[in-house]
């Protein structure tokens, strides 16, 4: 009587595994993915104006003195050489609208702080690049009226510096990361602007 327990309780067992390797044999990558605005490969990033999916406060928008938001990143991995962010809107009619591109931060660095002037060079290292709005440094959030966009800032720690001669685009930033990003992370946060 014994065995026959212990042999079905093994068969349960057998049935319970194969069912769990179905199961997540199923799974997509997307279905395992985090969710919008959280680490998404080791670099947590937060700021001291806003939470992660919050509203973006009116300051750091069109509505408002039009100044970049303070940040902060957890440390980068060992063999990183530069640290960028990029911030853009998710949303725009030209998805990827660029708000914000900057490059050549030091790796020791674990932040930027807020209302960074506009122009090429930051103080304590780091180079901004030009947006879609045609200006060198951060341009705000200014969505038409309606409904609310999403905006997504990714940190990169990087295997190299970037050109320094140059102020790069979004095309020229793109290009210039493409294959050498060791780790990155995102703060999303979102704007809606009210007509006036």
């Amino acid at each position: 009587m014994e065995r026959a327990g212990s042999s079905g309780l093994a068969g349960l067992l057998l049935i319970g595994m194969i069912v769990a390797f179905i199961v997540l044999a199923g799974c997509t990558d997307r279905a395992l993915m985090p969710v919008s605005g959280s680490d998404t490969s080791g670099i947590v990033v937060l700021s001291d104006s806003f939470r992660a999916g919050e509203s973006i406060p009116q300051q750091f928008t069109c509505q408002g003195e039009n100044v970049s938001p303070g940040l902060s990143w957890s440390a980068v991995p060992n063999g990183t050489q530069s640290t960028a962010i990029l911030m853009q809107d998710l949303d725009s009619p030209r998805p990827g609208f660029t708000h914000w591109i900057v490059y050549n931060i030091p790796p020791g660095s674990t932040g930027i702080p807020g209302n960074v002037t506009p122009g090429g060079l930051l103080p304590g290292g780091g180079m901004q690049g030009n947006n879609d709005a045609g200006r060198t440094g951060y341009t705000g959030p200014c969505p038409p009226a309606g409904n609310p966009h999403r905006y997504e800032i990714t940190v990169y720690a990087l295997d190299k510096s970037l050109d320094r001669s140059v102020i790069l685009n979004r095309t020229g930033f793109d290009a210039a990361i493409n294959g050498s990003v060791i780790a990155k992370g995102s703060l999303l946060g979102t704007f809606g602007r009210h007509s006036v």
